[in-house]
């Protein structure tokens, strides 16, 4: 014999009931509500609570914002929005209800992966690589056919994030590139250290599958941040490609100087400073012939009061970094919005992402991804990102 639910009526004075399958399918029932009025409001709000309550187990999105999303697609009546709990009051059941339907968070670096995790949506096989080296864990995301579009991409985009990154991993960092005038994802890996040990390997292994593919992993074009190990490693895998970092980290970094040296004051109030300040950052937007003569022009011609910053600028973005990595003049891509690892992690998030929930962003890409490459491959005209071919304006 199957099972059967017993269901009674909410108000306990009233005898009526009715049985179920373990289906929630009608089998039988008895009585009448005869003896109270009926309460639409009610009614109404158990199915949006049923709604939320499916959403938290199937999905990895943030409690709040399911609630929030619900409450304004329902369009309860003001009766069943007088009776409805707050975000912050269903936030301790509901948060009860989602910790039952996922796996312990891992407490070293050795979990395990449930099936469902190492599959994108489309049920196909999402973990390229899980390895460990020197005793830590590298964790590598890409379907197939991203390592295929990887590899036939003449320019690809690594940019990292460590802001944001699930315990027992330093950083996440992303692999994207060029398909049909296209920027879009290939790998997002999880990475113990931020030594060139381990970008070599990720490097290595992505060779590796090329060869096993009959196909190459040797990009014309990189473009990085500016961390040294990372840079280190590109020139080492890489001997024939050309390197070029991030426009945007390069005028983040003047910035950033102009602020450790406590020169905001000055160049918020003082508009010689700010056009010279900004004429350093716009360098890298003259040919390579024309870097160094303008920067001894600015440094015969610039404020005392910001000697400091030309002292760095000459020492580090001159003599030290290769004014090659840094000068963007001659590319359509410059900036990294199309290529950011923060998209994966977003810093506004207060803690570090659990491994689901990663998984949850990652797949979604992957399955977007996977939707549109024939779009594109067809020449039609709608895909993900468009490159940004615009000149970057300077602020």
């Amino acid at each position: 014999r199957g099972k059967v639910k017993y269901w009674r009526c909410e108000d306990r004075s009233c005898s009526s009931f009715v049985h179920t399958d373990a289906n929630d399918n009608y089998k039988a029932h008895s009585g009448t509500h005869d003896g109270h009025l009926p309460s639409p409001d009610r009614i109404e709000l158990l199915e949006f609570k049923k709604n939320v309550k499916e959403r938290v187990i199937h999905e990895t999105t943030p409690i709040a914002r399911i609630y929030e999303q619900e409450l304004a697609a329902v369009k309860l009546s003001q009766t069943s929005l007088a009776l409805a709990p707050d975000a912050k009051d269903a936030h301790s059941s509901l948060s009860r209800l989602r910790r039952k339907t996922i796996p312990t968070l891992p407490t070293s670096i050795d979990f395990g992966i449930p099936t469902i995790y190492t599959q994108a949506l489309d049920g196909k096989e999402f973990i390229f690589k899980d390895t460990q080296i020197r005793g830590k864990r590298e964790l590598i995301f890409a379907s197939e056919r991203q390592l295929v579009m990887l590899f036939e991409s003449k320019h690809i985009f690594i940019d990292d994030t460590f802001l944001v990154c699930p315990p027992f991993f330093d950083q996440v960092l992303t692999i994207h590139g060029v398909h049909h005038e296209h920027v879009m994802p290939f790998i997002i890996a999880l990475l113990p250290d931020r030594s060139s040990v381990f970008y070599n390997h990720l490097f290595q292994l992505l060779d590796q599958h090329a060869s096993d593919l009959h196909m190459t992993f040797e990009p014309q074009l990189i473009t990085t941040d500016f961390e040294s190990e990372l840079i280190k490693s590109v020139k080492h895998h890489f001997p024939m490609s050309r390197h070029i970092g991030w426009f945007f980290h390069y005028t983040q970094s003047v910035h950033r100087r102009i602020q450790s040296l406590g020169l905001s004051t000055l160049y918020n109030n003082d508009p010689e400073v700010r056009s010279v300040c900004q004429q350093l950052m716009a360098l890298a937007l003259l040919t390579r012939s024309k870097v160094e003569p303008a920067f001894e022009h600015l440094a015969n011609n610039h404020p005392l009061s910001i000697n400091d910053l030309f002292n760095y600028f000459e020492e580090f973005r001159i003599e030290k970094v290769s004014i090659n990595l840094w000068s963007v003049h001659d590319l359509k891509v410059r900036t990294n919005n199309n290529a950011d690892a923060q998209q994966v992690c977003p810093p506004h998030q207060q803690e570090a992402p659990e491994y689901m929930a990663l998984h949850s962003r990652t797949s979604r890409r992957t399955s977007t991804l996977q939707s549109i490459c024939p779009t594109c491959d067809n020449g039609k005209k709608k895909c993900v990102r468009k490159t940004n071919l615009s000149h970057p304006t300077m602020s």
